[in-house]
């Protein structure tokens, strides 16, 4: 798995859960103009923390790397419908709790967390797991 395959599954693991109706989905290297106040929508964004050997080679001379970082997803809701954005918020977290994706990145402590941030008129929630994944070369 490359840093873009990560990337790409990612992305495509959030795209997934595109529930509430007319909500907009800000990917990582993708334009994006952020609507009006009275549109639901996320940002997606990732960050990697650690690249490392996790294993000596083998008879074949192969080495396993393991690579890790966090995933960060802010909801954006309208003010005054907290319910909606909790529950999209879950929608989310339930897609990676205790999870591995198809192309092998597990998930672990994923939370929801509320924002402190009202001033810019929605109602912000973030939601964060921690992935890993491995390489063998």
């Amino acid at each position: 798995m490359t840093l873009a395959s990560t990337a790409e599954a990612l992305n495509e693991m959030c795209s997934m859960v595109m529930t509430v109706e007319s909500a907009q989905l800000a990917l990582p290297g993708k334009a994006f103009t952020p609507p009006n106040v009275t549109v639901a929508w996320a940002r997606v964004s990732f960050e990697h923390a650690g690249h490392n050997q996790a294993t000596l080679s083998n008879a074949n001379g192969k080495r396993r790397f393991r690579s890790d970082g966090t995933l960060m997803i802010e909801v954006f809701y309208p003010l005054g419908d907290a319910t909606g954005a909790y529950e999209w918020a879950q929608s989310f977290a339930d897609l990676f709790e205790g999870k591995e994706s198809e192309s092998g990145i597990w998930f672990r402590e994923v939370g929801i967390f509320e924002s402190k941030d009202r001033a810019s008129g929605w109602f912000r929630l973030d939601v964060l797991a921690n992935f890993e994944y491995d390489r063998i070369k």
